[in-house]
């Protein structure tokens, strides 16, 4: 197949496009379809979506795609009359490439580039549309469903426009919730799929490995590991609150951050009021914060931590909480009606309730990491339950990854 992606420049694949990376690093679940995609032999091409200005020079030396296949670049803007002027130009670029280009699908990735599904039906190009979660339902929740479209119209409308199909990662932000309210009983005008991510079961990794990992961390306190992008709702600011109140309590742990420090848009400023929260708080020797790592090194520190957590404030089953427990974390997760099909309290991982005032919350994890502190032999039990829960509910990525373009492939032709 010949597929034009719609996409902005997701993590991982920004550091291919800027950073001379030739395979993503961290875990993002974008990029492993794309390069199985190319790995397979299908040719795909871009339309890169961006809010950079300026915008950074490419510096590309991936195996798997080349500077060429970018065939546009489109910059976003700020303003209503920038991102109208942004729209214009993508319908635009997109019809143009869909009548020289010969294509057999659009892909769009994200809310960004949502309105590509008017050239592609002008074209009639098989078109589908990947969402990797929503902030939909909270929304529709708390505001109800006009207020939800007059403030979020373009991601709304994704649910409601015709195409192939719209895949959305169950990644518990209830995006299958936000489809059964606007659908109700009527019949949506695509297929729609709601899918857990994939697994890389790295089996492995040697004592000695782990050994010498350990070694270069040269840590002699026992320490705590978040993996997430710094981000607000991602919710760093839990942990550094998490090991102030632990010191208070007499124990000290240390808490490594893993993840980029920057926002799409290049900002670093939740990074920088996280310096901050942990200079304010007297604990700012005990954070360590290693940047984007790669799957192995993730799955090390998931072993050697006392404890990983996610404590965000939506869409708590990402791709970092599924790794975990496939490499025996003992996972501290807060539970929004979704990772405790896969938790079980105390057995096979913690969860935190999330109706919790913001104190209490804190107070509840730092309860339980005195437990495992205090009680070492019990982590072992709970590894074990982790990754045995792991391998009877997860595909491995391999799998996942080919389900996807088997979508992909079937839809083409339907």
């Amino acid at each position: 197949m010949r597929i034009l992606y719609i996409t902005t420049d997701y993590p991982g694949f920004s550091e291919c496009l800027f950073q001379g990376a030739d395979y993503p690093y961290g875990l993002p679940s974008f990029n492993k379809v794309l390069i199985g995609l190319v790995e397979r032999g299908h040719e795909v091409n871009y339309v890169l979506i961006h809010n950079k200005k300026p915008f950074p020079e490419y510096n590309i030396k991936s195996k798997w795609f080349k500077k060429s296949d970018i065939k546009e670049t489109l910059y976003t803007g700020n303003t209503r009359l920038s991102s109208l002027k942004f729209k214009i130009n993508l319908i635009s670029v997109v019809n143009k490439l869909l009548k020289t280009g010969n294509y057999d699908f659009v892909y769009a990735h994200g809310t960004a580039g949502a309105i590509s599904v008017i050239p592609a039906k002008w074209n009639k190009t098989p078109y589908a549309q990947r969402l990797y979660g929503t902030f939909l339902w909270e929304s529709i929740l708390h505001k109800g469903k006009m207020r939800t479209l007059l403030n979020n119209i373009s991601e709304y409308l994704i649910y409601k426009t015709p195409k192939k199909f719209l895949l959305v990662t169950n990644d518990g932000s209830r995006g299958d919730l936000v489809f059964n309210s606007i659908w109700k009983n009527k019949k949506a005008p695509y297929q729609f799929f709601y899918w857990i991510n994939g697994v890389d079961k790295l089996n492995n990794i040697s004592l000695e490995e782990i050994n010498e990992f350990n070694n270069s961390l040269s840590e002699s306190k026992p320490f705590i590991f978040y993996c997430a992008r710094f981000d607000p709702w991602k919710r760093q600011d839990r942990v550094i609150r998490i090991i102030h109140k632990l010191k208070q309590k007499g124990y000290v742990v240390n808490a490594y951050f893993a993840g980029p420090t920057k926002l799409y848009d290049n900002s670093t400023t939740y990074y920088e009021e996280i310096l901050e929260l942990a200079k304010k708080l007297q604990v700012e020797d005990q954070v360590r914060f290693m940047g984007n790592i790669d799957a192995r090194s993730i799955s090390i520190m998931n072993k050697l931590s006392i404890c990983s957590m996610v404590l965000h404030d939506t869409c708590n089953m990402t791709n970092v909480f599924h790794e975990s427990l496939a490499s025996g974390a003992v996972v501290i997760a807060k539970e929004d009606g979704v990772v405790n099909d896969f938790i079980r309290n105390g057995e096979n991982g913690f969860l935190v309730s999330s109706t919790d005032e913001e104190n209490m919350l804190v107070e509840d994890v730092v309860n339980i990491v005195k437990y495992l502190i205090e009680n070492p032999k019990e982590s072992t039990a709970i590894r074990k339950n982790a990754i045995n829960t792991s391998n009877d509910k997860m595909l491995s990525w391999d799998s996942r990854i080919e389900n996807e373009i088997s979508l992909l492939e079937k839809y083409k032709n339907k």
